[in-house]
């Protein structure tokens, strides 16, 4: 008896979380799907109902959608590669910076590294919207504005992926430093060889975290970078231009397959970030 009503016990949050976590995973399908739907329909359909599927499905708008939109002379492929790059340099300068910074701050005793760590908690911590105007007055008084050398911002050590990259190295033992000393290594050496190695799967996880939000992000193309629309700047004005007379299914072709990249690597990082490894340690 006393079994049984363990076991009662043990399913029934067990059922609830389950049944939680499929609402949430509808929540996040059922937008995806309509928006597939939307896709398909001729601009009549669309206007006509939203919720209606399309009698006829138009595939060739997801041709279409290489020709019709565009922003500022630059259509989809033009936006596609400025995406890439926008959101690869931003990720990579980011994360390298922020390992190596939060290398240095956990396994050496100096007091600046202790000051930056406080720096970046207390920068977490302060709002950050009324410096927007700031922060362009500096990236035009630097030469920044407009220019793809923006990515240089973000050798900046800051923010979660600085706190994050400091809290795994300081779960690692500085047995492995001290082994490759004895053996005459240097301090690259240590770091290049045997500390990043080591930091592979919370790398891939920050990686594909910021390159997520870098892919999204429409707010900093349209601010820094305005002669080079990404797919979430570049669309946005699309529609602000074209107004109603935005060919929405093929909006929502382009849009839908500006996803597919970040389902693509969800897919294929899946179990980095299920296994992901905070620490490390020696075995004696």
């Amino acid at each position: 008896m006393e079994k049984i009503k363990k076991k009662k016990k043990v399913r029934i949050p067990l059922i609830i979380a389950s049944v939680f976590f499929a609402i949430y995973g509808l929540s996040l399908v059922i937008p995806l799907g309509w928006g597939v739907i939307m896709s398909l329909k001729v601009p009549d359909e669309y206007f006509d109902d939203l919720l209606s599927f399309p009698k006829v499905p138009q595939f060739k708008n997801y041709i279409q959608a290489f020709v019709e939109l565009e922003n500022g002379g630059n259509n989809l492929f033009a936006m596609i590669w400025n995406s890439l790059w926008f959101s690869l340099g931003g990720t990579l300068t980011t994360v390298f910076t922020c390992m190596v910074a939060g290398y240095v701050c956990a396994k050496y005793k100096f007091w600046f590294c202790k000051a930056w760590y406080w720096i970046a908690i207390i920068t977490m911590m302060i709002p950050i919207m009324g410096s927007l105007g700031s922060a362009l007055k500096i990236s035009m008084a630097l030469g920044l504005y407009n220019n793809p050398l923006t990515l240089i911002t973000g050798f900046s050590a800051l923010g979660s992926t600085f706190v994050i990259s400091f809290a795994f190295f300081k779960g690692v033992d500085w047995g492995y430093a001290e082994s490759a000393f004895i053996d005459g290594a240097g301090h690259l050496r240590v770091l290049f060889q045997i500390m990043l190695p080591q930091a592979i799967s919370p790398m891939i996880a920050l990686s594909l975290t910021i390159f997520i939000s870098k892919w999204s992000d429409a707010q900093s193309p349209l601010i820094y970078l305005p002669s080079y629309p990404t797919l979430a700047s570049g669309f946005y004005w699309y529609e602000k231009e074209a107004g109603a007379n935005a060919n929405y299914p093929v909006l929502f072709a382009g849009l839908f397959m500006s996803a597919i990249p970040i389902i693509a690597l969800y897919i294929a990082f899946q179990d980095k970030l299920m296994n992901l490894n905070m620490g490390g340690g020696l075995k004696g």
